[in-house]
Formats: structure tokens, C-alpha cells, sequence
């Protein structure tokens, strides 16, 4: 297997999945353009073509508090539709996407966000 890794150097997500609830229509615009911005800045514009991939989102937080996982849902569907429009992903549906994994790792020295992109090989 394939593995594409981009390092997003934010201490953390321009908008969680909490945030986004309730937030207006051009902040969450804003934060999925951040999000954009820090892909092809971290090289997601040199990425090959994958057709079908895994994708994981590890946050490694810039201190210990206790974090929800869940709530890198909102960065993941910007970072997905980011490589979509960067034509690194064919499609963001099921087909294509064959499953998202999202972690926290807590107190890390270097904050940032991976994107790991593992190619599924074909059969």
C-alpha cells in the first residue's frame, strides 16, 4: 500500500465539529477555505491521482486536555472536498473514499494535523 502524508501545520482545527453547529453560513466558509489554502500549501497539489483511498486525520494537540475525536468530522469532509477540487480524489463518495478514521493525540511537541491518504490498490 500507498501512503501520501501531508503535515497541516494548524495547533488546531479552523472549526470543529461543535463549532460548526451553530455557527453562521460564512464562517464555516471561511474555515473550509483555511482548510483549502493549508492543503495545497502542504503540497496536496502534488499529490497522484488516487481513485480509491483511505483517509486519516490524526490531530496532535498542542496540550493534554481531553478531546473528542469526533470533532475533526467538519476539518476531514473540507480536506476531503479539498483533494476533490485538487483533482487528488476522483470522488468523495463510497466508492472512492472507502473509509475515514479521525484520532487525537494529546501534548505533542510539534502541533499539527496529519492527513494520511492510503492508495487501495487494485485487485
Amino acid at each position: 500500500m500507498t501512503h501520501h502524508i501531508l503535515d497541516i501545520p494548524l495547533p488546531r482545527p479552523p472549526l470543529t465539529s461543535n463549532q460548526q453547529r451553530g455557527a453562521h453560513w460564512s464562517k464555516v466558509k471561511a474555515a473550509r477555505d483555511a482548510v483549502a489554502w493549508h492543503i495545497r500549501s502542504a503540497g496536496g497539489d502534488t499529490l497522484p491521482r488516487l481513485d480509491r483511498c483511505h483517509v486519516a486525520i490524526t490531530w496532535y494537540a498542542p496540550d493534554r486536555r481531553t478531546r473528542d475525536a469526533g470533532s475533526l468530522h467538519a476539518f476531514g469532509k473540507a480536506a476531503i472536498d479539498a483533494l476533490v477540487d485538487l483533482g487528488v480524489l476522483a470522488k468523495d463518495d463510497a466508492n472512492h473514499v472507502l473509509s475515514e478514521s479521525y484520532s487525537v493525540q494529546q501534548g505533542s511537541d510539534h502541533p499539527r494535523i496529519t492527513i494520511t491518504l492510503t492508495a487501495e490498490e487494485a485487485a
